[in-house]
């Protein structure tokens, strides 16, 4: 092959492994669940039982619910999903839509996609842990 064809062929590759890398992240989080079936059951990881008189370090934690691969459901924010150990007794299930969260008194309180908040606070591993509170997860919408 001539040089020159070689050097045309060089910056070619080099443009188009350049372009591959200004691909702007995605800004909306997408759904990492596997295929699932309406009514099936979400994993969701949860607090140990609740410990009676235990005091919750009560902050501000919003976002927007979303599917996350290790804790069922998390928190889109600032462009990453956030960790979220759901209150003890709290579930999940997916429905047509989307994964529905479920207080423990069986009552779904947000879908996945709403913008919901919550008192509790997040730990130094930035995991969030929601208070159990009765009226503790609120779409804000």
């Amino acid at each position: 092959m001539p040089r020159r064809h070689l050097r045309v062929v060089t910056l070619a590759f080099l443009a188009l492994a350049l372009a591959g890398c200004a691909v702007p992240p995605s800004t909306q989080p997408s759904s990492t669940q596997p295929s699932l079936s309406p009514g099936e059951a979400v994993p969701l990881l949860t607090q140990p039982s609740p410990h009676p008189g235990e005091v919750c370090l009560a902050a501000r934690i919003s976002g927007v619910l979303t599917a996350d691969p290790t804790y069922g459901l998390g928190l889109w924010r600032n462009g990453a999903v956030r960790g979220i150990l759901w209150p003890h007794g709290y579930s999940a299930r997916y429905e047509l839509g989307g994964i529905v969260l479920i207080n423990p008194s069986g009552r779904i309180v947000a879908r996945e996609g709403d913008d919901v908040v919550m008192a509790g606070f997040t730990s130094d591993d930035r995991i969030s842990h929601p208070c159990n509170e009765p009226n503790g997860v609120e779409v804000v919408r």
